[in-house]
C-alpha cells in the first residue's frame, strides 16, 4: 500500500496542525533534485566545498525581482528560491504526482478530492550564517488558498539548521481570525476580525515554536492556517526543501464560506477522528 499515515499520526496532525513523515522520497528522487540544484547553482557555491555555502550571496549573484509570481526565481541574502523548475516533469513526478504523497493527502482530504497539480513552488534554500547576529522570530500564516502544505527536505536538517518552524496548535486559533475559510486577511471586511488576527499573531510570537528537523526525503505536512516561518540556519549545511500545496476541487465554493463551527468539515479523514 505504500507509505500511509497511522491513526495516531492523523490525530497528531489534527491537534497540532502538522506531522512529519520520514523517508517518503526514494534516494534516487533526492539525487535527481540535488543534480538539478547544483547545475543551477551560482559559482559562489561549490558542491564539494561546504565553506562556500556560508551566506550571504554576493551581490553579483543576487536575483532580485518585484514579481513573486510562480516560476520567478529569487536569490538574495541567505535565501534562494529556485522556482522556475517547479513544473518540470521530474519534479512533478517526485512530489505532487508521487503516489505516496497523494495517498497521504487523500487520507486527510478524501479520495478523488485533490486538484490536479500544475506546479510545485520549487526548491527553497537557506544558506548557513556565521555572523553571530541575534536573530528574531517572525511567524506568519499563508494568505493564498490551499488546504494542506508540504515541505520536503533534500538533505539533513539538524537543530539550528533552518528547519521549518511551526507554532503547534496555532491553526485552531488562526482559523477564526479570517472572514473566509481559505482566503487571506486582505479579504477581511470586518476590522474586528483583522484585529483578532493581529492579536493572535502577537500572542503566538510570545510562545515557543517547534523546529522540524529531519533527513533527506522526510516530509512535513501542515495545515493551511498554521503559524510558521523558515528557521534560521546556523549549521554547516544548506537547508534545501521543496514546497507544494494540496487543495481540494471544491475550493472555488468553500473559499467563499466563513469559518465553520467544525473546522474539519472539509477534511473527511479527520472530521470524525478524536
Amino acid at each position: 500500500m505504500g507509505t500511509r499515515f497511522t491513526d495516531d499520526e492523523m490525530l497528531f496532525f489534527k491537534r497540532n496542525g502538522f506531522v512529519i513523515k520520514r523517508n517518503v522520497l526514494k534516494p534516487e528522487h533526492v539525487a535527481k533534485a540535488q543534480e538539478v540544484f547544483w547545475a543551477e547553482a551560482p559559482p559562489q557555491l561549490d558542491r564539494d566545498d561546504p565553506s562556500t555555502w556560508v551566506g550571504p550571496f554576493r551581490e553579483e549573484f543576487e536575483i532580485t525581482v518585484e514579481d513573486k509570481a510562480p516560476g520567478t526565481d529569487q536569490r538574495q541574502g541567505y535565501r534562494w528560491n529556485l522556482r522556475h523548475i517547479g513544473e518540470d516533469d521530474w519534479m512533478m513526478d517526485m512530489i505532487p504526482r508521487n503516489p505516496d504523497l497523494i495517498s497521504m493527502a487523500e487520507q486527510l482530504l478524501g479520495a478523488g478530492n485533490l486538484v490536479p497539480p500544475m506546479r510545485t513552488r520549487g526548491i527553497y534554500t537557506t544558506l548557513p550564517r556565521k555572523d553571530g547576529a541575534e536573530l528574531d522570530d517572525h511567524l506568519h500564516v499563508d494568505q493564498h488558498v490551499f488546504h494542506l502544505g508540504t515541505v520536503t527536505y533534500l538533505g539533513t536538517v539538524v537543530p539550528g539548521g533552518g528547519g521549518f518552524r511551526v507554532w503547534s496548535g496555532s491553526h485552531r486559533w488562526f482559523y477564526n481570525t479570517f472572514e473566509s475559510q481559505y482566503k487571506g486577511t486582505r479579504f477581511n471586511e470586518n476590522e474586528a476580525t483583522t484585529n483578532r488576527y493581529l492579536e493572535t499573531k502577537e500572542f503566538f510570537e510570545t510562545q515557543p515554536s517547534v523546529e522540524c528537523t529531519g533527513g533527506a526525503g522526510d516530509v512535513v505536512f501542515w495545515h493551511h492556517r498554521l503559524a510558521h516561518m523558515a528557521g534560521h540556519n546556523t549549521s554547516d549545511n544548506l537547508r534545501q526543501a521543496i514546497l507544494y500545496d494540496f487543495k481540494k476541487v471544491d475550493f472555488d465554493y468553500t473559499q467563499e464560506l466563513p469559518p465553520q463551527p467544525n473546522m474539519w468539515v472539509d477534511w473527511p479523514g479527520l472530521n470524525s477522528l478524536n
